[in-house]
């Protein structure tokens, strides 16, 4: 019988540039608590004519979308992770983001912070949401 090479994301990473693209150097957010990765949607573009067989839509595939990637962190006012992620808000040019999972592999791509929500309950731990906006091409690498 094979045995299950499932993995819990324990360990997870969420690194950002330091400055706009195309810098390299990275600073880990901190407390992340979940990560929602950016997929890949492609847009679909009716090419249907007059003569398309048996009156069926015919489809041709457009440009790729990286969509947006969400990630949920215990909210600490004032950190330096805190301060680097208000610093973002409203930045022209996107940050370059990596993802490193437990096994090693990677994502990187660059993106803009468009949104950041915060929840500051009267018992509990306060939390905030981050939305960040995919420009470009979603780089995967293989654990090494």
């Amino acid at each position: 019988m094979a045995e299950t090479e499932a993995m819990i994301g324990y360990g997870s990473t969420l690194e950002i540039a330091s400055a706009v693209v195309p810098s390299v150097s990275y600073v880990e957010v901190a407390e992340v608590t979940n990560i929602g990765p950016p997929g890949i949607s492609i847009d679909t573009i009716d090419a249907s004519h007059m003569k398309s067989p048996n009156k069926f839509k015919e489809w041709i595939t457009g440009l790729k979308d990286g969509t947006n990637m969400t990630v949920d962190i215990n909210y600490i006012p004032g950190t330096a992770s805190d301060q680097a992620i208000r610093g973002m808000l409203g930045e022209s040019s996107p940050r370059n983001c990596r993802i490193t999972f437990p096994n090693g592999a990677t994502e990187t791509f660059a993106a803009y912070l468009t949104n950041r929500t915060r929840t500051v309950p009267n018992d509990g731990k306060m939390t905030s949401t981050l939305t960040f906006k995919v420009t470009g091409d979603i780089v995967d690498t293989d654990p090494s």
